[in-house]
């Protein structure tokens, strides 16, 4: 089961399903961005493509995460503290075919850094920015083709940073999910009509499975 399907089904799609500092949305207003970033992925054949996220706006990162999921494509969140020399690491580690980035962040330009990652890299990568991780601008450097993930079990790979040394990236499926999904809500007796309160980075595996959990 795609984790979207996992965490949908069952929702009223009227009812608030996350809140932000913000602002509130509705799993149908979550479904809508999905339907968004469909229309933008689906032409691209993203099935067997790693696709790198540094986007902190969760109510679009969400979307993106079970988009990506649903059409098959592998999710590298990464984290916006990384500076030069850790995001540089973790991208050669993972070289992603597709690459959806804020431009600026905690006064850092991160869309220099990445075109600059790109352009040494000399392969096929495709660009989304955006100022406000809403409206994305899309761009091509254009280089050698990449190889596809050919393991259909490689769903997620979040990656350590690699500051005491080599970055490493841990691989999971979505039979991991299942079973976090089930055990976590089971140890903290979930049910659809509590709050909880996350506050988590999105480039760990608990962050991501945590952000789901909650979504009623």
């Amino acid at each position: 089961m795609k984790l979207l399907e996992r965490v949908f089904s069952n929702l009223n799609l009227n009812a608030t399903s996350l809140t932000t500092f913000k602002e509130c949305y509705t799993a149908g207003q979550l479904l809508e961005r999905v339907k968004k970033y469909e229309g933008l992925l689906s032409p691209l054949n993203i099935r067997g493509k790693r696709v790198a996220l540094l986007v902190p706006t969760i109510e679009e990162f969400i979307p993106l995460v079970h988009t990506i999921n649903n059409l098959n494509g592998t999710v590298i969140p990464l984290n916006e503290q990384f500076r030069k020399a850790d995001l540089s690491s973790v991208l050669n580690l993972t070289d992603p075919h597709i690459i959806f980035s804020v431009v600026h962040y905690s006064g850092f330009n991160f869309l220099n850094l990445i075109r600059e990652w790109a352009d040494e890299k000399k392969g096929d990568t495709i660009l989304f920015t955006s100022t406000d991780c809403v409206c994305w601008e899309i761009s091509l450097v254009d280089g050698t083709e990449k190889l596809l993930e050919s393991d259909p079990g490689k769903s997620y790979i979040f990656c350590t940073s690699g500051s005491t040394g080599t970055p490493k990236g841990m691989v999971f499926n979505d039979q991991s999910f299942d079973y976090s999904f089930r055990h976590i809500s089971k140890f903290f007796e979930l049910k659809t009509t509590d709050n909880v309160m996350i506050y988590t980075s999105t480039s760990t595996i608990f962050g991501v499975l945590a952000m789901n959990i909650v979504i009623r």
